[in-house]
């Protein structure tokens, strides 16, 4: 997802959200996509063990 946002950042378009149906935290994905300026709406997050 955060390569997707740069490819479509990098052409002009403003990436407007990023959905998913799960959240792991513990990746680090979702401070990724916000550090990018991308809001992230998830259904869940799902903590580690």
């Amino acid at each position: 997802a955060v390569a997707a946002a740069k490819l479509l950042q990098g052409l002009g378009a403003h990436v407007e959200a990023a959905c998913f149906v799960i959240d792991l935290p513990d990746l680090g994905g979702r401070a990724k996509l916000e550090a990018l300026g991308v809001p992230v709406r998830t259904l869940i997050a799902f903590e580690g063990h």
